[in-house]
């Protein structure tokens, strides 16, 4: 059989962009596992991650949250500062970015980029999820321009039913 990350990650891809799709969610136990092929495979649209270090730990995620592990919620995600909002003298500029990885160079437009988000289940100490943190710097002493964003998704409805709602739905602001 195929054990290379990108031949094993071919087989996963071929599978998630069929028509009737199947997409793959993998459990890394303990410390020892693959990393390169956990991020190969973290590439293609409907992948999913965990890491367990117990057995109670993956009865856990086995029983209780299984259903948030193999049901995706939103595709193609895109988080970004619209550029109109980061040009010109009175534009601002990203300072930093805390939540997401660091681009080469710095960082642009694009905030964040996600082929599949995945629902958290709720306990009784709330959803856990995560947070997005942007210090932005201002260009000029003038007049600032307004800082807009853009939400860019497909929600997992949109590409099941195929009935022409498989595009993309922005939200700005």
């Amino acid at each position: 059989g195929e054990y290379s990350p990108s031949g094993l990650a071919q087989i996963v891809a071929g599978y998630a962009n069929r028509a009737d799709p199947i997409y793959t969610s993998l459990i890394g136990v303990g410390l020892d596992f693959n990393t390169a092929l956990t991020d190969r495979m973290l590439q293609t649209r409907g992948a999913n991650y965990f890491s367990v270090y117990s057995p109670k730990e993956l009865r856990s995620k086995l029983n209780e949250e299984f259903d948030f592990m193999v049901t995706p919620l939103v595709y193609d995600l895109q988080i970004e500062i619209e550029k109109n909002s980061l040009t010109g003298n009175n534009g601002w500029e990203i300072a930093k970015a805390y939540g997401v990885p660091a681009k080469d160079g710095g960082v642009a437009g694009s905030i964040l980029s996600v082929n599949t988000l995945f629902p958290s289940p709720k306990t009784s100490a709330g959803i856990k999820g995560g947070i997005i943190l942007l210090q932005m710097k201002r260009r000029g002493r003038q007049f600032q321009s307004p800082l807009h964003q853009s939400i860019i998704q497909r929600s997992r409805l949109q590409s099941i039913q195929g009935n022409g709602l498989d595009h993309p739905v922005q939200y700005s602001e």
